[in-house]
């Protein structure tokens, strides 16, 4: 069952592409650059070492052409899953924040042209 099966339904509208003129204003060597600093930023990174881990998990569950039929079998194979997936939670549980994205520290500064008051946005 679609949209089109709704009540107010959106009629189908095509859009066409836009035209546009590639600049290619970034060199192949810089952009070969970007891209390993990039995988090396990733491959060092334990978020992304995970978020990776889980799409193998899901792949290898996805790309499965069979599973056992046989109760206790499966209920073992369910059980690890479970404890896998309680083990990533965990991890990510643990992590400590980096602390806040935007610190906020009170100056007194000159602000808006007034005299010196406490300004926690504008501080020079």
């Amino acid at each position: 069952m679609g949209e089109s099966s709704l009540d107010n339904a959106l009629k189908f509208d095509h859009i066409d592409p836009a035209e546009y003129t590639p600049w290619h204003l970034v060199n192949p060597q810089m952009l070969s650059f970007l891209q390993q600093q990039s995988q090396k930023r990733v491959d060092a990174a334990p978020e992304f070492q995970k978020v990776n881990k889980e799409i193998a998990t899901f792949l290898q569950r996805k790309n499965r052409k069979m599973i056992s039929l046989n109760f206790e079998t499966r209920k073992k194979e369910r059980i690890q899953d479970k404890l896998e997936e309680k083990k990533a939670e965990e991890v990510t549980s643990d992590e400590q924040p980096d602390g806040p994205i935007f610190p906020v520290s009170s100056t007194t500064t000159r602000c808006c042209g007034s005299a010196s008051i406490t300004c926690s946005s504008f501080a020079e």
